[in-house]
């Protein structure tokens, strides 16, 4: 939570950037957005709906595999894709934790 305010600022510049590059409704930017066993709910539902909310944009989630996450220890969570079926990503969000921390505990 210490880096919360940069980290916030940081998705704001990226998210008006990357408003200004999706004006064109006719292919809207697909992120893909990273879940994985106790990941919290706000750390990666609440990109997914800003990304939903916002014209341009198409989230969907992914994880290792598509068997269902558990997330905070009580809510299955099932992506819509596997790292293996994931389809081309123009922005990939990895919530709440560093990639390799991901990985490690699923492993």
């Amino acid at each position: 939570m210490k880096k919360f305010p940069e980290i916030t600022l940081l998705f704001l510049l990226v998210m008006n950037a990357l408003h200004l590059h999706a004006q064109t409704p006719e292919k809207p930017l697909s992120v893909g957005i990273f879940i994985y066993e106790g990941v919290e709910i706000l750390d990666f539902s609440g990109p997914s709906e800003v990304f939903a909310a916002t014209n341009g944009f198409k989230p969907f989630l992914v994880a290792l595999t598509k068997a269902p996450v558990t997330s905070q220890g009580f809510i299955a969570v099932t992506p819509q894709y596997s790292i293996e079926d994931c389809p081309p990503t123009d922005i990939l969000v990895f919530p709440g934790a560093q990639p390799t921390t991901c990985l490690a505990k699923q492993t």
